[in-house]
């Protein structure tokens, strides 16, 4: 049977509409249901908490959510680094582009680093990344080279058990994985955000050194 509730709306708005009110029909959205995606909330709303709470000189971000780098950029400066950089002017946000296997910092200059939901991406060309086996490993030591001693880093993947390329959306990988990558840091403290069929490990790292 065929939903007719937009139409039926369409035509109900139409019989109360204000004299002189141009109604026509455009789109129908139906947004009774709340829908969101609870793994970016939730790793949004944790990273916002370390990044506030640690108040670095600047941040460094890559690829997370525009929305988080624009609030962010309230309370610290952020340099955001995407291989499609956000064309936005606000204070306190520069935007350029980059790719994350080979950032435009030198060694252990970075204070603080975020990168939500991305190394999962890297090398499997979705986002116009040239194509690379190992990407998802030399953006987590990319980003380590960068952190000054002391820096924290924050990142953020959809886990696995065993490593799990779904080309060319993402890759799963085990948390021991990934931090194997993460040479010269310890981690701080992490979390995992739990869904129905997928599981995101949130953790933050520190560089080792600058005590």
């Amino acid at each position: 049977m065929t939903d007719t509730w937009g139409a039926d709306q369409l035509l109900a708005y139409q019989a109360i509409a204000l004299p002189g009110e141009v109604v026509t029909p455009w789109r129908i959205y139906d947004d009774r249901a709340m829908v969101f995606d609870q793994f970016y909330f939730y790793q949004d709303y944790w990273a916002f908490s370390r990044v506030t709470a640690a108040h670095p000189d600047w941040l460094l971000d890559v690829g997370s959510t525009v929305l988080l780098v624009g609030l962010l950029a309230q309370f610290v400066p952020v340099v955001s680094v995407d291989i499609r950089p956000v064309p936005v002017s606000v204070p306190n946000l520069l935007c350029i582009p980059g790719n994350i296997t080979a950032l435009p910092f030198p060694d252990g200059s970075v204070p603080m680093a975020s990168s939500l939901s991305v190394i999962e991406h890297i090398g499997l060309g979705r986002y116009g990344d040239p194509l690379d086996a190992r990407g998802s490993e030399r953006a987590c030591r990319e980003l380590v080279r960068v952190l000054r001693p002391g820096g924290r880093l924050l990142l953020s993947w959809p886990t696995a058990d065993t490593p799990v390329t779904q080309f060319n959306a993402n890759r799963l990988l085990p948390v021991s994985l990934v931090e194997s990558w993460l040479g010269g840091c310890e981690r701080v403290t992490g979390t995992s955000i739990d869904g129905p069929n997928l599981s995101m490990w949130c953790g933050e790292y520190r560089k080792r050194g600058g005590e």
